[in-house]
């Protein structure tokens, strides 16, 4: 694997470092800045150095490519940077690498590997990123919707917006809140990967939720889902392990608090300090619906919820586009547990994993299932 180094630390550079298959299969060594109060640090327990020691210690020769963490929206940085490589480090503009040159070669490496696929689903997403411009991105050629949530704020600054008549809060330091012209604060639709034709849809038909429901919720994150069926339910299980979450969702379910219970700890098939399972957790307590979208654990929780799931007649959805082969993984355990297996519709491609550079592959995004011995 070739090393590289990626200079700046903004808002591009955080989406290049959060999207590794940009990186093209390079492995990054160091952080570039300028900043003297970040030079000697680390971050995601790599180097930040200065420009200096990148040119002094010999990074341009072990780096094949160069990953600039600027782009047109700070012009002026990016030009900076340029200069330095190019005129005082000789570097050939070529090695050069920004966020829209490394998402571009991306989708000449997918396209080149689909060129023949017999998928109709991938041939039509790859003719639309070839024809509107389009780079590779998480949800296939789904669309967000246009749809906007206006932000309030409670009395005390805390963000939120309305979802059905009920306060979805989210936290203080929210990055998708952003502003018009006249200063109103909004954040794009908040349950656009569950519009219809999503392939992150946890819900195909509202019937799977039944009144008087015993729902899990597992990676609750801003509680989109949980709220939405809350007042149809009799009782929810709440885990999400990120502590920034714990705030907001203790705020949101204020009202509902007497059908809540809350797990701070993660799931997976092994108790401990830090992780339980669900057949721990419920203790005996047959369900009806479990929500899993827990960042590629699934396979693990699935493992430490068998007897839950094999004595409930539940409903499932299972994230399945985290890994490769996690559709197929889920989809066997789940038929041994006794239930029928589907998928959602369309396709995802998932920047976040760190072998998609290698595998390109696309991934359904949720795994169905209903139990069908009981």
């Amino acid at each position: 694997m070739e090393k590289t180094v990626l200079f700046g630390l903004g808002n591009d550079a955080n989406k290049l470092w959060n999207m590794p298959a940009y990186f093209l299969n390079a492995k990054p060594i160091a952080f570039v800045d300028d900043s003297e109060q970040l030079c000697g640090t680390t971050l995601h327990n790599i180097p930040v150095i200065s420009p200096e020691q990148f040119r002094s210690e010999g990074y341009a020769r072990m780096c094949p490519h160069i990953f600039i963490g600027a782009g047109m929206l700070d012009f002026e940085r990016y030009q900076k940077i340029v200069d330095f490589l190019v005129v005082q480090c000789r570097i050939n503009v070529n090695r050069l690498y920004t966020f829209q040159k490394a998402a571009e070669e991306l989708a000449k490496r997918v396209q080149a590997k689909y060129s023949e696929s017999a998928d109709e689903e991938i041939r039509n997403m790859l003719a639309d990123w070839a024809n509107n411009g389009r780079v590779p991105n998480i949800f296939g050629n789904y669309r967000p919707s246009t749809r906007r949530d206006i932000v309030l704020r409670d009395s005390d600054n805390f963000p939120y917006v309305m979802l059905e008549d009920k306060k979805l809060f989210l936290t203080k330091d929210y990055n998708g809140i952003f502003k018009d012209n006249d200063g109103t604060e909004y954040i794009s639709d908040v349950l656009w990967e569950q519009r219809e034709n999503s392939p992150h849809l946890y819900i195909r038909d509202e019937t799977d939720i039944s009144e008087g429901a015993i729902i899990v919720d597992a990676g609750v994150c801003e509680g989109n889902f949980a709220l939405r069926y809350v007042e149809r339910a009799k009782k929810i299980y709440l885990i999400e392990p990120e502590p920034k979450w714990r705030e907001p969702l203790y705020r949101t379910f204020e009202p509902y608090k007497e059908k809540i219970v809350f797990c701070d700890k993660f799931l997976g098939r092994y108790n401990s300090t830090e992780m339980t399972t669900l057949d721990t957790l419920l203790n005996g307590e047959h369900i009806d619906f479990l929500k899993m979208d827990i960042e590629g654990a699934e396979i693990d929780a699935l493992l430490g919820a068998k007897r839950v799931l094999l004595n409930s007649n539940a409903r499932v959805a299972v994230c399945c586009y985290h890994h490769q082969n996690d559709e197929e993984n889920i989809k066997m355990l789940l038929q041994v547990y006794g239930y029928a297996t589907d998928n959602s519709k369309g396709y995802m491609f998932f920047l976040h994993d760190k072998d998609i550079a290698n595998t390109l592959d696309f991934r359904r995004g949720i795994v169905y299932g209903r139990q069908m011995s009981l």
